[in-house]
């Protein structure tokens, strides 16, 4: 299993102690990841589905929300494609060229 850590550039709703909304996180088996945390015992709504990505939502133990995200690749602009590491085939990170 694969996954990395997405940094938003969103101003904060509040500010002080606690501003972070939300962490995303990437990851190339979303359902996979979901099964896992429901299985530990974290609520999980269901996968949502948008035009460029999949997704879940579960609190942390801190109640800072985590976003679980699933980019696709057929769906993202191709200058995102790099940017979210999505390749050609699917999800497969890119590979260096030869």
């Amino acid at each position: 299993m694969t996954g990395r850590i997405h940094l938003y550039e969103q101003p904060p709703k509040t500010l002080g102690q606690g501003t972070v909304h939300h962490l995303g996180v990437q990851t190339d088996e979303l359902e996979t990841v979901v099964e896992r945390l429901r299985a530990l015992g974290v609520s999980v709504p269901d996968i949502r589905d948008e035009p460029t990505a999949t997704y879940a939502m579960a609190q942390g133990p801190d109640r800072l929300l985590i976003e679980i995200f699933q980019p696709d690749p057929a769906a993202l602009p191709p200058h995102l494609h790099d940017y979210f590491e999505t390749g050609d085939d699917l999800g497969a990170p890119n590979s260096p060229a030869p």
